[in-house]
């Protein structure tokens, strides 16, 4: 199965609940309820695939009762982390998952990206919070990048913004900065260097000026989108 149709797969169960539509008394049992309904789908694609939660564990560089507080919807995964089970389940990755800088550099942008997105809707952080069911403190926390997002969060953030599930995949724009575990990241230490460089300067970036440059890359990428058709 490609990657791209295990995470569509996700996204369309953790969509068919709408946070919106829940009154706020009940959002924390939905979000409860997502988590649940993301865990019994990633125990079922692991076990499809013939995979252990030790090699799911050792390949996300992650312990194996992290990953089975997933499969029992105790905690969950970010975007990033669910796409990179997708590709070991696809057979598109050949080496383990990418280290701890990547998955800060991913985060921080992402969590710029959000920020930037509630701000241009004019919600503060109440507005946003009583709207997905996540309190406000842990909100900026993902704005700050301080947390990664878990993947029930984000759909329920999406849903709150107005944000369509194809589209959450193009705020995670530093995918295409950094190489894929396939490229071989060993095998170029002088690229890797180089890249590592960049995670540092874009961790230690003030806030405002993340969102600037998420913004711009956006834009690249839609732009390389359309030229190529795929929009």
């Amino acid at each position: 199965m490609p990657s791209s149709t295990l995470t569509g797969e996700v996204w369309a169960r953790l969509g068919r609940v709408n946070l919106r539509d829940i009154a706020p008394g009940g959002k924390s049992q939905a979000l409860q309820l997502q988590a649940r309904i993301l865990g019994i789908f990633l125990q079922q694609q692991r076990q499809a695939h013939g995979a252990t939660l030790e090699g799911c564990a050792a390949y996300l560089h992650l312990s194996p009762a992290t990953v089975l507080a997933w499969e029992q919807g105790q905690s969950a995964p970010s975007l990033l982390q669910v796409l990179q089970l997708a590709r070991l389940y696809s057979g598109e990755a050949s080496t383990a998952a990418p280290g701890s800088e990547w998955y800060r550099l991913q985060t921080r942008i992402l969590g710029a990206t959000l920020r930037r997105e509630r701000v241009a809707q004019a919600l503060g952080l109440a507005d946003l919070s009583a709207s997905c069911g996540l309190t406000e403190e842990l909100l900026q926390r993902y704005e700050l990048g301080e947390s990664s997002i878990a993947l029930h969060h984000l759909v329920a953030l999406a849903q709150a913004l107005g944000w369509d599930a194809q589209g959450l995949f193009a705020p995670s724009v530093a995918a295409n900065i950094v190489p894929d575990t396939k490229s071989g990241l060993d095998e170029t230490p002088e690229r890797n260097t180089a890249i590592m460089r960049l995670t540092q300067a874009f961790y230690a970036m003030q806030l405002e000026d993340l969102q600037n440059i998420a913004g711009a890359l956006d834009c690249i990428i839609q732009q390389r989108r359309s030229a190529a058709g795929t929009g």
